[in-house]
């Protein structure tokens, strides 16, 4: 959690701990809408303030991870006795500490000087000297937006080096990468303790941010489109956001609202290739809330001829 701990995703959101996902779903669109970038003209401050909104939203919009989090944050302390039985890797890490600046501080060739057989004897030794002839795997993670998962991009990570010098690596996050997706980067790990050993691997995590425009459904994604009601009963040609900007959409006549329309091809593609998903437009229909006596008068007549009023 990268907010200080005297703020709590529930305060970031502006939502009680007893919020349905519902409610949190509502807070978050509410703010994204406020601090995204077009709203704010690129403001520094405003931008940390979507990053921060963004990760509260990540978190408490899973009921798994949101459970995770109530748990933590009701005793920090729990899990926190250290490594558990004998394993080693990116998930034995203390709370509080970054896997890869974490272990980075470790130098197992200078502190043993290599002689792993001569300090364990036997058996023992053999295997101990066969783990140090692979270094440590690092985790990392890496945020990055839908329309980035749409068509991949590159990021560049920091790690630390033993000495406090930091090493930058390219990550290259494929097209429709989802929360959750795994890259591993062969020996961009840490060296081996022994001399002519193997490096460890790299491990990144990818997280995709939640959208204010799009919600994603696997490779679809889902946008709404507000439309006049004097359109969605004579139909027209709407103009829509996507992922590569704007598109026209035919709305027929007679279109009621919640009404669903899909633009093929318009999605993502899945993390491991192959065609794209739709996008799904779901329609609102604005009826008016304030009318001229001439619209009023217009809308009258229709109704009088509708069928509806026509059987009363």
């Amino acid at each position: 959690m990268s907010t200080t701990a005297t703020k709590s995703y529930y305060d970031i959101l502006g939502v009680p701990k007893t919020a349905t996902q519902e409610e949190i779903r509502k807070a978050y669109l509410k703010l994204a809408h406020r601090y995204h970038p077009d709203k704010t003209g690129g403001n520094k401050k405003d931008e940390e303030r979507l990053k921060e909104i963004n990760e509260a939203y990540d978190t408490l919009k899973r009921e798994e991870r949101r459970r995770q989090y109530d748990a933590q944050t009701e005793n920090p302390f729990a899990g926190a006795g250290g490594f558990s039985g004998g394993q080693s890797g990116p998930d034995q890490v203390p709370p509080g500490f970054d896997s890869a600046s974490f272990f980075s501080q470790f130098d197992l060739g200078s502190m043993f000087g290599g002689g792993f057989e001569n300090l364990f004897g036997g058996g023992a030794g053999a295997r101990f000297a066969q783990e140090a002839a692979t270094g440590a795997s690092f985790e990392t993670r890496v945020r990055i937006t839908l329309r980035e998962a749409a068509e991949g991009v590159t990021r560049k990570v920091s790690l630390a080096e033993p000495g406090g010098k930091p090493r930058e690596i390219t990550v290259t996050v494929p097209a429709g990468a989802e929360t959750g997706h795994r890259l591993r980067l062969t020996g961009q790990g840490a060296p081996a303790a022994v001399k002519n050993g193997k490096a460890g691997d790299l491990y990144v995590v990818v997280e995709v941010e939640p959208d204010p425009v799009f919600e994603r459904q696997g490779r679809d994604i889902v946008s709404e489109a507000r439309v006049s009601f004097s359109d969605a009963a004579l139909g027209a040609r709407v103009a829509v956001r996507t992922l590569k900007g704007k598109a026209h959409l035919t709305v027929p006549p007679g279109t009621q609202s919640g009404q669903q329309f899909r633009l093929r091809g318009m999605g993502l593609p899945g993390p491991g290739g192959g065609p794209k998903g739709d996008q799904i437009v779901r329609v609102q229909v604005e009826v008016p809330r304030h009318l001229t006596p001439e619209q009023r008068e217009l809308i009258e007549k229709l109704a009088h001829t509708s069928p509806a009023h026509a059987g009363r």
